[in-house]
């Protein structure tokens, strides 16, 4: 009885120990997520300031004009999804929608 309890014990704290060190090691992705969200640095070495400014007016202006595409895109993509939930959607209509993606 009293093994069965020590060898119990052993095991649960072994375990403890295990999940530690698991989840102290974080979800695994690497090392770190970049510079961060909203800020923008080129991985193009001796760049000037203006030419990082007008690297990043390109990019916003790019952003801003393909933000109808991507919301029109999740619409979409939300009604595809509720095609697929419902069981009373013809094939063909499943199928014309993913087309249409």
């Amino acid at each position: 009885m009293k093994k069965t309890i020590i060898v119990g014990l052993s095991l649960a704290l072994v375990l403890a120990l295990l999940a530690t060190v698991a989840l102290a090691l974080g979800p695994g992705f690497g090392r770190g997520f970049g510079p961060g969200a909203g800020s923008f640095n080129p991985s193009i070495p001796n760049l000037a300031a203006e030419q990082c400014a007008q690297i990043q007016t390109l990019r916003e202006a790019f952003l801003k004009d393909i933000e109808p595409l991507q919301k029109d895109l999740k619409t979409k993509r939300t009604e595809l999804r509720n095609h697929w939930s419902d069981p009373k959607t013809d094939p063909a209509a499943i199928t014309a929608k993913q087309k249409e993606i």
